[in-house]
């Protein structure tokens, strides 16, 4: 009896070892099956973007003359139709976005002159009430910056990383509570090795700060160092680098089940990729998925109801918006 119940022992492990083994391996085998939807009513690449309440909202950056544009849009994929907003107080691209259910928050980025041209950073720091359809202004920045990290921890406003006026890349990271905002911007712990076109996400509570660059245009020199704010211990930490450097993916950097996605992104000055790339906090490691049907830069994406959105970015300001569906193949 004593046989039949170890053979029954070790046939069960088996058992369990070989479900485990496929779903592990199924899970691996994720492909992403990409498709178009209503294109985007302009064409723009640096824009900002956030997904609140199951739609992708894309604000301001270039249109196709490389003029920064106040424009605001927001695409509903239950209806596949996009809806124009309240226009942005200024013409603005490369700033942080951070969102609550009921807000968008937009910090620094590049201001459009009113004489041509563009300054590449600012102190701005502007509210978007959903349910209003208004803007308004928040306490600005300490420093005036462009193309940083902004995030939304538990109430708490993070700016991090960027360049400065002169564009120079600088680390400051600076603390907001959206329920003290009269404490104003609070320093906190420098982001290791400043940088600027990174993007940024939160995970079990952590904000990471994922790849991005020094310097800028035909200078600049794409980073794959990423690093996790943690709460608890108000530092940063390294985790594992991106497979290659990459920057320009500020709007496309999103959260789909634990797991971090940057879509699309430059390596090098107007040098775009396709690629989808996964980070996955439990295990440290970083995996490729489906690419894009082109390669682009500095689009807007997010995840909405199982679905990858897409929308627009460089070179071409497309106004082509993809759809993907994840697909387990065997």
């Amino acid at each position: 009896m004593r046989y039949f119940k170890k053979q029954s022992t070790i046939l069960a492990f088996i058992i369990i070892i070989f479900v485990v083994f496929t779903t592990v391996k199924s899970l691996a085998a994720t492909e992403i099956k990409w498709t178009t939807v209503a294109p985007s009513p302009v064409g723009t690449g640096e824009a900002m973007s956030a997904v609140v309440g199951g739609k992708l909202y894309q604000l301001g950056g270039y249109t196709s003359n490389w003029r920064p544009t106040n424009r605001a849009d927001v695409y509903d994929p239950a209806t596949n139709t996009w809806q124009r907003l309240a226009d942005i107080p200024v013409r603005i691209t490369h700033a942080g976005v951070a969102a609550d259910p009921g807000n968008i928050y937009l910090a620094g980025g590049y201001v459009g002159k009113p004489e041509g041209g563009q300054l590449f950073a600012t102190r701005k720091v502007l509210r978007y009430n959903i349910a209003t359809n208004t803007w308004s202004e928040m306490p600005p920045l300490p420093q005036a910056r462009g193309s940083g990290g902004f995030s939304n921890l538990k109430g708490e406003l993070h700016f991090f990383g960027g360049a400065d006026l002169n564009r120079i890349d600088r680390g400051n990271h600076w603390v907001l509570k959206l329920n003290n905002l009269a404490a104003n911007w609070q320093p906190a712990a420098p982001l290791p090795n400043p940088r600027s076109h990174l993007g940024d996400a939160i995970v079990n509570g952590k904000i990471y700060a994922i790849g991005g660059q020094h310097s800028y245009d035909d200078y600049l020199t794409t980073q794959n160092t990423v690093h996790a704010w943690n709460p608890a211990t108000q530092q940063w930490a390294k985790v594992a680098n991106l497979p290659q450097g990459r920057s320009h993916i500020g709007a496309a950097t999103f959260v789909v089940n634990g797991e971090i996605y940057l879509v699309g992104g430059e390596v090098k000055h107007e040098m775009a990729v396709n690629q989808v790339t996964v980070y996955n906090p439990k295990t440290n490691s970083w995996r490729e998925l489906t690419p894009l049907p082109t390669k682009r830069h500095s689009g807007v994406s997010g995840f909405i109801n199982g679905n990858i959105y897409y929308s627009s970015g460089a070179p071409a300001f497309n106004k082509t918006v993809y759809r993907g569906r994840f697909q387990l193949v065997n």
